[in-house]
């Protein structure tokens, strides 16, 4: 077995014949390093104790969401595209350093739908 931590914040697992086997990206935890996309469906977990998990930023097609902790979740922001053009679409949504941007996809080809300007945070 053998792991590489690629240039898109992508930890991969690898088995004996070097197939992949698992991937951070699949499988987001309770952060979201600058350069990694993730996709519609999934969701970072905000690990508050050892035994609260909550839900917190969900990727919806043309978005995000943002739910607080309560039981049901209860959504408390929302970031989507308006664009009727991306409904029907899937989309991807990456952290950069200074904003989150929003791609739709269509046939293999992906454009930026929309995009959240963020303060950049600083570089050591």
């Amino acid at each position: 077995m053998s792991m590489k931590l690629n240039q898109s914040v992508n930890l991969v697992l690898f088995d004996n014949k070097n197939v992949t086997v698992w991937t951070s990206n699949d499988h987001p935890g309770d952060s979201w390093p600058i350069g990694q996309t993730l996709r519609e469906g999934q969701s970072l977990t905000a690990n508050l104790s050892a035994t609260n998990l909550t839900k917190g930023l969900s990727f919806v097609q043309g978005g995000l969401a943002a739910y607080t902790g309560s039981d049901p979740p209860q959504l408390y922001y929302q970031l989507r595209s308006d664009n009727d053009e991306i409904q029907n679409k899937s989309t991807d949504t990456t952290f950069r350093n200074g904003s989150i941007d929003i791609f739709a996809s269509s046939n293999e080809i992906s454009h930026l739908s929309l995009s959240l300007s963020l303060a950049p945070t600083m570089q050591f």
